[in-house]
């Protein structure tokens, strides 16, 4: 009996391995049976993402162990680490994936714009992550109103100070890209400053649109702009991913991730992978246990849609 291994997808997210069992006499050559193959793999990938909202015996099995309930309670909220549309393709990913409490990404794609965020909550635990709850309810609700960027950090400065005691704050990235020219409109709360790769190497760290973490009085700031150019990735991150320590104390810092990523993109792996390279680079370096939560968020835009 022959064997093919296939990814489980569901849209472009790759949720697992199909394994698909073949008679003796089957050409492996065939264009036509590996078609077959990767239809079924996304129709069953798409009945798992369906069946998992109704039930736990998905998840259950899925889990390698227990889930503490601030990490229940993020990833419920998360949207799917991969996604795509045409030319423009995002991934990311959390750790600890069984504790994370303050960290979250969040995105909207429509057929001209693409809306990124990505936060990092004070302190730790279930209280950080009611932070990040609110948080995220609030950049979505703004969103979904129609609110510019700047709405969306008023929305979530209101419902910061007005829900979450005088003393909390969130840092983050919010970002409006316009896929149809590449341009790059983005607000800094507080937050380690996003990279833009081009070409295999890292070419600025976007300085602009600073002002304080989310929930702290603010004069406000205008959004920054930058212009993408076809084939540019745009990372988002948090401080856990340059600040792990190793045990010598020693960050694993910004100068390797930028030699990481350069050497990722080089490689021409898919960002789903990159993701889960640098995730497993920064897990390494402090011998798989993480002081904090860690979480990277890459997207790549292609150029303009195309026309027909």
């Amino acid at each position: 009996q022959q064997r093919l291994w296939v990814p489980l997808l569901d849209g472009v997210e790759r949720l697992g391995v199909l394994d698909v069992r073949l008679p003796e006499d089957s050409d492996v050559r065939d264009i036509g049976l590996w078609q077959q193959c990767e239809w079924l793999s996304r129709l069953i990938g798409h009945l798992v993402v369906a069946t998992d909202q109704y039930g736990d015996a998905i998840d259950v099995t899925r889990r390698q162990q227990s889930r503490t309930t601030a990490a229940e309670l993020v990833w419920m909220l998360l949207p799917p680490l991969t996604a795509g549309i045409d030319r423009f393709v995002l991934a990311g990913m959390l750790e600890p994936t069984y504790e994370v409490g303050g960290d979250a990404f969040d995105y909207a794609l429509s057929e001209t714009t693409v809306e990124l965020a990505i936060f990092d909550a004070m302190g730790h635990g279930l209280n950080a992550g009611l932070l990040t709850a609110a948080t995220l309810a609030a950049y979505r609700n703004a969103r979904r109103e129609g609110h510019d960027l700047q709405g969306q950090v008023g929305a979530i400065d209101t419902t910061i100070t007005t829900n979450c005691g005088e003393n909390a704050f969130v840092t983050g990235i919010l970002c409006e890209l316009d896929l149809a020219t590449g341009r790059l409109r983005y607000v800094n709360a507080g937050h380690p400053r996003p990279l833009v790769l081009r070409s295999g190497k890292v070419v600025s760290a976007l300085v602009g649109g600073h002002r304080t973490p989310l929930g702290v009085v603010s004069d406000g700031v205008d959004a920054a702009e930058e212009f993408l150019e076809p084939g540019d990735w745009l990372v988002l991150h948090t401080d856990g991913i340059t600040e792990a320590r190793d045990a010598a104390g020693r960050f694993f810092g910004s100068a390797r991730l930028v030699e990481l990523l350069e050497r990722e993109v080089t490689s021409a792996h898919p960002l789903p992978e990159t993701v889960r390279r640098v995730t497993r680079a920064v897990l390494d370096h402090q011998r798989g246990v993480l002081q904090d939560d860690a979480t990277i968020l890459l997207a790549r835009w292609d150029g303009s849609p195309m026309t027909p």
